[in-house]
């Protein structure tokens, strides 16, 4: 696969030195929009990640409240 993926590559740097300068300006601008988008959704991962690992969380005494609260609805449910 790894020598496919070579001759590849190989082919395509023959055509992009074949084409003409307008036609490298959108070559490149298409690999441009490609890397931009790439950066964006790793970036958007970065502060997703960052959001998760430094978000507010709750204390033990807050969380027995909230499993109180969850009892008491539940006692309520089943009158």
């Amino acid at each position: 696969m790894s020598v496919s993926l070579e001759k590849n590559l190989d082919q395509l740097k023959e055509i992009i030195n074949q084409l003409k300068p307008d036609e490298l300006v959108e070559v490149k601008a298409l690999l441009d929009e490609k890397t931009l988008k790439k950066d964006q959704r790793k970036r958007e991962s970065e502060i997703l990640k960052e959001l998760l690992l430094n978000g507010p969380v709750l204390s033990k005494e807050e969380l027995n409240k909230v499993s109180k609260a969850r009892d008491l609805i539940n006692k309520w449910r089943a009158e």
